[in-house]
């Protein structure tokens, strides 16, 4: 992700509108990947994709707070 110091407002909000969108995706993959009652994963892959999702869920977390930080000092 590119750093955000240096980016005019209507691009903070665009990268905001754009990380809120990958959150949201990333939550839908994970309820929908995990609420498949016709397909078996196995508890190691379970785990393995649950941690992915949290640390991106994180990442855009942490990405989204910094661009509302960003907006707010404007």
């Amino acid at each position: 992700m590119q750093d955000l110091k240096g980016i005019g407002k209507d691009e903070l909000l665009a990268e905001l509108e754009k990380c809120r969108a990958s959150l949201e995706d990333v939550q839908d993959e994970r309820m929908f990947t995990l609420g498949q009652t016709g397909m078996h994963l196995g508890a190691s892959r379970v785990a393995a994709l649950r941690a992915q999702w949290d640390r991106e869920e994180q990442a855009l977390k942490e990405r989204i707070a910094a661009i509302q930080a960003l907006l707010e000092e404007e």
